[in-house]
C-alpha cells in the first residue's frame, strides 16, 4: 500500500500539471502532460481571456508544483535504496511513509487550491460543463475476473 502511494503521488503531480493544457494559442506549453483536467477544460467552450488565466493560475503555481514533484521523487528513490537487510529498515521505511504521508497531504491541498481558482475563472454553466466531463472521465472500476480453474 505505501509504495503504492509513493509510486502513484508523481504521477498525480503530472497530471497536475496537466491541468494547463487550456491555453491560448501562441503560448508555449509549459504543462505538455494530458489529464482529465485538461481534456475537460476543452469541451467547455473557455474564451482567449479564461484560457490566459488558467494559464497564469497554473504558473503562479509552477515552482510548487515543481518542488513537490522533485521531493516526491527523491522519496521515491530513498526507499528504492532502502536496503530491507538493514538493522533498522522497518524505522527507515516508518520515515519514509511519514514522509510520503505529508507529501501526499500537500499534493491534495495543492490540487484543491488549483481546481478552485480554476473554477473561479469559469461562468455557471462552464463548472457544470467541467465537472460533468470529468465525473465521465473516471475510469469504471473493473469487474472481478473469474477465479482461475
Amino acid at each position: 500500500m505505501r509504495n503504492a502511494l509513493l509510486l502513484s503521488i508523481p504521477l498525480l503531480a503530472a497530471a497536475l500539471l496537466a491541468t494547463a493544457g487550456a491555453q491560448t494559442e501562441g503560448q508555449p506549453n509549459h504543462f505538455p502532460h494530458h489529464s482529465p483536467m485538461a481534456a475537460a477544460l476543452q469541451q467547455v467552450g473557455l474564451s482567449d481571456t479564461q484560457k490566459q488565466a488558467i494559464h497564469q493560475i497554473m504558473e503562479s503555481h509552477h515552482d510548487e508544483m515543481r518542488n513537490l514533484f522533485q521531493s516526491q521523487r527523491q522519496l521515491h528513490e530513498t526507499l528504492a535504496k532502502t536496503d530491507p537487510r538493514s538493522s533498522d529498515y522497518a524505522a527507515q521505511v516508518g520515515d519514509i511513509a511519514q514522509q510520503a504521508a505529508a507529501l501526499a497531504a500537500q499534493h491534495v491541498q495543492l490540487s484543491a487550491r488549483l481546481k478552485s481558482e480554476i473554477y473561479g475563472a469559469l461562468t455557471d454553466t462552464q463548472k457544470t460543463l467541467l465537472t460533468t466531463a470529468l465525473a465521465a472521465a473516471k475510469p469504471e472500476p473493473e469487474a472481478p475476473s473469474p477465479p482461475a480453474d
